[in-house]
């Protein structure tokens, strides 16, 4: 499944069959929009009917929302976002919020471009960001019980593409409740590097659970040989980009294929000394 935000779509395209053939993303795609709620269109959903369902419930000008079955997963309430420019229009978006809050056991995820932050270290560069700028958001978050699902990637989402006064600012996010997090325990999302756009894409990842045969274990012999020493120096003083966690967990990964390939050699080492 794939949503588009702010696609500057008019309503009278969509009814286009040239049109839609020529942006027909899946073989055989089903597909969900706002365009008669808002014009230009802001929320353009698609989706492979052979791999899920999708039912909207409530579609405005700022949201597209529904339930979702796919295999043989527990159906979930997905909520696609696009808060408007204007404070006075998103507040009418937090209460149609609140009101489909499903208030029970259906995992509920919300994701998109909520148009504003939550904390002042979501913002990097031009004007800092005030509590009383953040207030709305969170009590919003906290009504709904609400939390920040786990991310991994760049750490902004939006960037004004400008040298000379750079600002940098998480605006997309996604939001699970307390359902969710039982249902799907290992799912996060990963925010990518922009291409066409001065926003950062969003994909949320299921996180399946992989099966480990062993743990790794550290050897207080490896400490006896240089070449432990000179991996650790060479694969740690690398530069790294991205999420600083993301990129931690590469050159752990990195140093452990490392010290597997010299372990015969290490471990002949510790033996002959």
């Amino acid at each position: 499944m794939i949503c588009i935000l702010e696609n500057r779509i008019q309503e009278s395209s969509i009814r286009n069959k040239f049109f839609c053939n020529q942006h027909r993303v899946f073989n055989l795609e089903e597909s969900c929009n706002n365009f008669n709620c808002s014009s230009p269109g802001r929320i353009w959903l698609k989706w492979d009917p052979d791999k899920i369902q999708f039912m909207p419930s409530f579609i405005s000008a700022q949201m597209i929302a529904g339930t979702i079955v796919y295999g043989t997963s527990k159906p979930f309430l997905l909520s696609i976002i696009y808060a408007s420019n204007s404070q006075e229009e998103r507040r009418i978006l937090w209460d149609d919020i609140r009101s489909i809050d499903p208030n029970g056991g259906t995992p509920w995820i919300l994701m998109g471009d909520f148009n504003c932050c939550r904390y002042p270290s979501d913002k990097l560069g031009g004007n800092a960001l005030h509590q009383n700028q953040l207030c709305e958001f969170n009590n919003l978050i906290f009504d709904t019980n609400l939390t920040d699902l786990a991310s991994v990637g760049l750490p902004y989402t939006w960037y004004n593409q400008r040298t000379d006064n750079p600002i940098h600012i998480i605006l997309d996010r996604m939001f699970v409740n307390d359902a969710w997090m039982e249902t799907f325990p290992n799912s996060h999302y990963v925010i990518k590097p922009p291409a066409c756009s001065d926003h950062s894409p969003i994909v949320l990842l299921p996180g399946r659970l992989t099966t480990s045969h062993h743990r790794f274990l550290f050897k207080n012999y490896w400490c006896n040989s240089n070449e432990f020493w000179f991996l650790l120096i060479s694969i740690f003083s690398k530069k790294t980009t991205g999420h600083p966690f993301t990129a931690l967990c590469s050159l752990l990964k990195q140093f452990n294929l490392a010290l597997k390939r010299i372990s015969g050699l290490v471990l002949t080492y510790w033996l002959t000394t």
